[in-house]
């Protein structure tokens, strides 16, 4: 994609699971549902996204990763995985 001089891509990095309820507030189940299906417990699957730009031969990576930071239990409770393929 580009936007302006800035050729931009997508680099899915992480992927995981989060409250449905939690992540959409007030938001009728009925409307985000459409968009988001949620599992038998009530969880959908988010991802990470990094965005890399490039301009006159640099490149600058915006990360947006969950880090190291979670423990294993954490880890475990928001079904934390690395993306497929």
């Amino acid at each position: 994609m580009q936007l302006g001089d800035l050729e931009l891509h997508l680099l899915l990095t992480d992927r995981w699971k989060a409250d449905g309820g939690l992540m959409f507030g007030v938001v009728p189940k009925v409307l985000w549902e459409k968009q988001k299906p949620a599992d038998g417990k009530n969880m959908i699957d988010c991802s990470c996204v990094c965005l890399i730009a490039r301009k006159d031969g640099r490149v600058i990576v915006c990360e947006t990763g969950i880090g190291t930071k979670l423990s294993e239990k954490r880890a475990q409770q928001v079904a934390l995985r690395e993306p497929e393929g």
